[in-house]
């Protein structure tokens, strides 16, 4: 009833976010912009992100920037976000998640501003991730916050990133994409920040991706 939920899996542990809970727990919600996020460690290592708190008071910019979409690893929209921030500690009409149990994973949803319900499930097998994505919503853009040092290829399928023992893999080509270190940073804690890289996949509304998170076996 929080909106929220963890995955684990023998090494793997997953953390995900539907919307905000129903009822009077709607504006209890955390008050990040983190609708249809994930974030996942694999045997111990943290490799998909989330941008964390950092900062509460002191520097609204900061503040702000944390609870942002581009700070999840999620789903939005390029012309509408999730919901309005307001106050350092508000986030105005926050939309209602759901998500419901789905053999080893979970099927999580939430209505978006510009229309739609976008659908996120996720599977988990054998140190495998597989999050398959319906993009009902307009302009969508999937959304990673990776560590630095990964290795991007253009495969015919879709884009290939390579890291030291594990490997995310993106289907279909997306229609744009971008690979960036701008801006972009999390918190690993109150007021400790490091640097880290996004991906960001864009498509068209209805359109249905793939991305698989592996263990690289020598």
């Amino acid at each position: 009833d929080q909106g929220m939920g963890v995955i684990r899996d023998d090494d793997i542990v997953l953390n995900f976010v539907a919307g905000a809970p129903p009822g009077n727990r709607r504006q209890g919600s955390h008050r990040h912009l983190d609708m249809l996020s994930v974030c996942l460690s694999l045997n111990g290592e943290e490799i998909i992100l989330d941008g964390g708190t950092g900062a509460y008071f002191g520097n609204e910019e900061l503040r702000n920037n944390l609870r942002s979409e581009l700070s999840h690893s999620g789903v939005r929209s390029k012309i509408s976000g999730w919901a309005k921030v307001g106050g350092l500690f508000e986030i105005r009409n926050p939309p209602e998640g759901k998500f419901e149990r789905m053999g080893s994973g979970a099927r999580i949803s939430c209505p978006h501003p510009s229309g739609g319900i976008p659908v996120r499930e996720i599977q988990t097998h054998e140190g495998e991730v597989v999050i398959s994505d319906f993009l009902d919503l307009e302009e969508p853009v999937i959304s990673f916050l990776l560590p630095k040092g990964g290795h991007l290829s253009q495969l015919d399928e879709g884009i290939s990133i390579d890291f030291a023992g594990w490997r995310l893999l993106h289907s279909p080509s997306p229609s744009n994409y971008s690979f960036t270190s701008d801006n972009c940073f999390r918190s690993t804690g109150y007021g400790i920040f490091e640097d880290s890289d996004r991906i960001e996949f864009e498509y068209t509304r209805g359109s249905v991706s793939e991305t698989r998170i592996q263990l690289i076996h020598d």
